[in-house]
């Protein structure tokens, strides 16, 4: 066959096809339950779905939109900013700068350090230096579920130590977008100077307005921070529920009062993005001989429920 018997056979082959597939529609089309089939299949090769690792929401379809096991050899810039001279309130004792994040053996590494010399960047003397990445502009979601797997170096009777996994609400000013805690490990929050996880939501009606100021939750249940152990939260229109290590240890309702909180609840109905970061508490020196410390972050996913993603893809 030569080339000019080729592509026409090739033409004739691409021409019968074309009209085979707008049969098959047509004729789809005059049944509503088989074209519904038809459109469920299309929908299914554009999404990926995945299994949450809490076993009481198995029995859902849930969609992986957002996942990173920082298997590369450096940190992924096209998903994480990484804030460089910044200082986050005027209780916290770190300022985020230096050569403290990396990726190493698939974890994301932010490490808070003791430095001789005080930086003096913004007006006010640092001794200690830490990391902040977050995925503003680059990654966000409304609704689903939230992980992320990780551990941390050993802490000490008091520590100062303060790192955390948490969202907020892209382009508002804080609190009005809400905010969602994941996780957050403390050991001055009234726990006897014992290191414990905290969850806790944000919200208020103006900037710098806090509805829910120290309304967390602390988990009672011994952990081994120095262990992986898996952090998720739960998001969606009515309540949100956080686990550790798949055991569902808090929920909190929209509309209802909660303890120490100004107000009824407002959940965020906006869209989210993440941030890791390790501070240090306020009060207290930190001892130097006690740092550098770590925080080793194997993963962070998020996932929705199935009727949950297509609803918002087709919003789009």
């Amino acid at each position: 066959m030569n080339k000019k018997q080729l592509k026409t056979v090739s033409f004739a082959v691409i021409v019968l096809t074309i009209c085979y597939l707008c049969f098959l529609i047509v004729n789809k089309s005059t049944d509503p339950q088989e074209m519904k089939r038809y459109l469920q299949v299309q929908q299914q090769q554009s999404y990926q779905t995945a299994i949450p690792s809490v076993k009481s929401l198995q029995n859902q379809t849930w969609v992986q939109i957002f996942r990173d096991d920082f298997n590369r050899k450096k940190l992924n810039t096209s998903i994480w900013n990484v804030a460089n001279y910044m200082y986050h309130t005027d209780w916290e004792q770190t300022l985020y700068q230096g050569y403290n994040v990396y990726v190493q053996n698939g974890n994301l590494v932010i490490k808070t350090k003791f430095d001789q010399i005080p930086y003096n960047d913004t007006g006010r003397d640092y001794n200690y230096t830490t990391r902040w990445i977050d995925s503003q502009d680059k990654f966000f979601y409304k609704y689903g579920y939230a992980e992320v797997r990780i551990k941390f170096s050993k802490m000490v009777q008091n520590d100062l130590i303060w790192p955390a996994f948490w969202s907020l609400g892209t382009q508002m000013y804080w609190p009005t977008g809400g905010e969602i805690d994941t996780l957050e490990v403390n050991c001055n929050w009234g726990t006897n100077g014992q290191a414990k996880a905290f969850r806790t939501n944000h919200w208020g009606p103006k900037h710098d307005v806090d509805m829910c100021y120290a309304c967390g939750t602390k988990f009672n249940g011994k952990l081994d921070f120095t262990q992986y152990h898996n952090y998720t939260s739960v998001w969606n229109e009515t309540q949100i529920d956080w686990y550790i290590d798949g055991n569902l240890y808090r929920t909190v309702a929209n509309g209802t009062k909660i303890d120490s909180a100004n107000g009824t609840v407002e959940l965020p109905k906006w869209n989210h993005y993440f941030i890791f970061n390790q501070a240090i508490w306020e009060g207290a020196t930190p001892n130097p001989q006690d740092y550098p410390k770590y925080m080793y972050v194997d993963y962070v996913t998020v996932l929705q429920p199935l009727q949950t993603y297509l609803n918002q893809q087709q919003k789009h």
